[in-house]
């Protein structure tokens, strides 16, 4: 499909503000301006899970077993080179254990490969000994360094309410729905082909970011979604009740509503949080201190990326009625879109986007071979090795870190790393689902009728 209408009018608002319409993966990120790249093919989501196993052929070398929590890993003590503990398999949360006959590998995240390594001994010995768990490998940076993107949506009005192509819950439920999902089940388009997060700008904030920084991307974002939420979106996802956010403006919440979103996103905080784990219950839900805004100047940083925001939205005037502030906040500061009310709103709004990095990472937990510092045969391959945090969402890098620890354990291991074959999509899916659609669209017409 071509890009809606909300991404044209980003596209050339950000033009006209001096960004430059090219690949962002290319190499050069400052002041860009793209449409979003996914992974998706075909009209379909692409997960790891599709694109690396789905579809290829059966060796019968893998075992997914899914539902199984895994609680630490076995260590065998003066096993390894230079008398090193050896990771020799893994024991799950109901005893059962797992050999390993090379590596055993933890791809756990970046919030859960730090705690099962904690739980296996592996850590800063203070917190290990307060868990009562001992101290195997001592490690102060297992579980710290934790980087993340911080955001803040900003809602947009569209031009006297008309209807400018954004995905609401009118075009997506009920009649509308079936037949948007029929389009996608046999033609690869309609609503549900989009992520509806379609657009973005990437740019550096300046030369106090340059010399703190040096050699990373751009540290400032802005994607636009083409949507507008509901409040399903800021109560159940973003924790935001609904009586304090933007939802007391008539019509927003509304099924048919034509708003849309923009996400200010600071890419690289000055903070650093860490993965701790809890007293009394080690073994369960983690502690994640995340340290937003402990540093004034992600605050201000923050702030000036939603500045950047509105400048945006007033260029897109051709579908733009004006965005859309919490009424409640914004009475408290007289009605004025100030830097101290954008201060306050990002205290209060502003969330993560569930993208931590670097809790096991690269030249303090683990090597540059992703094996972890002072224990053979222990591999760790996701977010939590990254040396610091990426300029743009971590699922490309994960899957690239992935890649990269399968090339390297098939040097080691003499083995050769089979590329995946991409398979067409099974066309019996989309017939079968058609099939269904239909029916389920006759039975709403009938029942329809019947009330009538």
């Amino acid at each position: 499909d071509p890009p809606l209408r909300p991404s044209t009018s980003f596209l050339r608002a950000a033009e006209a503000l001096g960004y430059t319409p090219r690949d962002y993966n290319a190499g050069d990120m400052e002041r860009v301006v793209s449409l979003f790249q996914h992974t998706i093919r075909d009209g379909r989501r692409s997960d790891t899970g599709t694109a690396y196993i789905r579809g290829q052929p059966r060796k019968g070398n893998l075992t997914v077993r899914t539902g199984v929590r895994v609680l630490r890993v076995l260590l065998a003590s003066s096993q390894g080179q230079g008398g090193r503990p050896r990771a020799f398999g893994v024991e799950t949360e109901t005893g059962e254990i797992v050999r390993a006959g090379r590596d055993v590998i933890l791809s756990c995240g970046a919030i859960g490969t730090p705690q099962v390594l904690m739980l296996s001994g592996i850590g800063p010995p203070e917190e290990l000994e307060k868990a009562g768990i001992d101290v195997l490998v001592p490690n102060e940076h297992v579980g710290r360094n934790l980087e993340d993107h911080i955001s803040v949506l900003v809602p947009f009005l569209s031009r006297n309410g008309e209807d400018v192509g954004s995905i609401n819950a009118n075009k997506v439920e009920h009649l509308a729905g079936l037949k948007a999902l029929a389009e996608w089940a046999l033609f690869s388009r309609g609503p549900f082909v989009t992520s509806c997060y379609d657009a973005t700008v990437f740019y550096t904030s300046g030369d106090a970011y340059r010399t703190d920084f040096p050699g990373q991307g751009p540290d400032c974002q802005i994607g636009l979604f083409v949507s507008p939420g509901d409040v399903s979106l800021y109560a159940d996802n973003l924790k935001l009740a609904a009586e304090h956010n933007f939802f007391s403006q008539e019509g927003f919440s509304d099924a048919d509503s034509t708003g849309f979103l923009m996400s200010p996103t600071l890419l690289h905080t000055r903070c650093r949080g860490r993965v701790t784990l809890r007293e009394g219950d080690p073994a369960g839900p983690v502690r994640i201190v995340s340290n937003f805004f402990t540093d004034e100047r992600d605050l201000d940083a923050l702030v000036d990326i939603v500045l950047e925001t509105l400048r945006l939205g007033a260029r897109m005037d051709d579908i733009v009625g004006g965005p859309l502030f919490p009424p409640k906040l914004l009475a408290a500061h007289g009605g004025d879109v100030s830097k101290e009310f954008l201060r306050d709103y990002c205290r209060h709004y502003a969330f993560s986007l569930y993208h931590p990095t670097s809790t096991a990472k690269i030249g303090r937990v683990v090597d540059p071979g992703l094996r972890v510092i002072g224990v053979d045969s222990l591999v760790v391959a996701d977010a939590s090795v990254m040396p610091c945090i990426t300029s743009g969402n971590t699922n490309a890098p994960c899957i690239m870190i992935g890649e990269k620890c399968s090339q390297i354990l098939s040097v080691e291991h003499g083995l050769t790393a089979r590329q995946p074959t991409v398979a067409p999509p099974p066309t019996w899916h989309g017939v079968a689902l058609t099939a269904g659609l239909v029916a389920a669209m006759a039975a709403a017409v009938y029942v329809y009728g019947i009330r009538r």
